[in-house]
């Protein structure tokens, strides 16, 4: 895939507000949207006037302009092995490629490469969120007579954590920093896995003529059965990682009971 979008709607970061407020003050282009916390406005061209002691309120615009591009490729394959007696196994594998990740904005400048990157809303501004370089998903399913036993994998790289350094500067926010970067050495994601386990019995399965009570399954699964820990995200400004993307619940087991009719 190829995808390219231009002219998007982004909401202006507020750091390059305040830095061109005080480069500029009532001469920069957003002084209407900054009040001082005695609520009057910026008068005068006098640089550095929008401090921590005399912060009020800033509105962050929405405007247009933005630009984002990204190249990748889908790829799933099934096989399915029926046998005399063992039953049907079916191998499944399925993964995402993330060729590039662009984006770019008439504020923050760019284009950027966000592929490989996690960014948060809160911190970094541009794509958010957890781009790995690649994803993979893969299982087994096996069935035979009335059973069901599928077991799938997920696995997602390393990624990178630029924080409050990414896109403006070189150097990015971790807890620890350094004389050459103040703001610490760029935090590594680490890679992740789940495995998820599932075995349903069905009633009267394949039957040509069915009894009231079958089509009735009973299941029972476990979700990350390593209970796998979510990796630390050190920007992240809700739970410390990314729970659109890992597991944040841990070993979860289930059963279910459903009738078909």
């Amino acid at each position: 895939y190829h995808i390219q979008t231009r002219n998007d709607i982004f909401r202006v970061d507020q750091q390059a507000i305040v830095n061109d407020l005080n480069a500029n003050g009532s001469a920069s282009q957003f002084a209407g949207l900054y009040t001082f916390a005695n609520n009057t406005k910026l008068t005068s061209t006098v640089k550095s006037q929008v401090v921590d002691a005399t912060w009020g309120s800033l509105d962050l615009p929405l405007e247009n302009g933005a630009k984002t591009e990204t190249d990748g490729l889908d790829m799933s394959a099934n096989y399915v092995l029926p046998t005399a007696a063992a039953g049907t196994f079916t191998f499944f594998a399925a993964a995402d490629v993330v060729f590039k990740f662009l984006f770019s904005d008439p504020v923050i400048g760019g284009p950027f490469h966000y592929d490989g990157q996690y960014t948060d809303p809160q911190v970094a501004v541009g794509a958010q969120g957890l781009i790995p370089d690649y994803t993979v998903n893969t299982g087994l399913s096996w069935d035979i007579q009335n059973w069901n036993y599928t077991v799938n994998a997920r696995y997602i790289p390393s990624v990178e954590d630029k924080g409050y350094g990414f896109p403006f500067r070189n150097e990015t926010f971790t807890t620890i920093g350094t004389a050459a970067h103040p703001d610490g050495p760029t935090w590594t994601v680490e890679d992740w896995f789940s495995i998820d386990m599932q075995l349903s019995y069905e009633l009267g399965k394949g039957k040509p003529l069915r009894d009231w009570y079958d089509g009735t399954k009973v299941t029972v699964g476990v979700n990350n059965v390593t209970d796998e820990a979510p990796p630390l995200i050190s920007s992240s400004s809700e739970d410390n990682t990314d729970k659109a993307s890992y597991d944040i619940i841990g070993r979860f087991v289930y059963f279910e009971v459903s009738k078909k009719f």
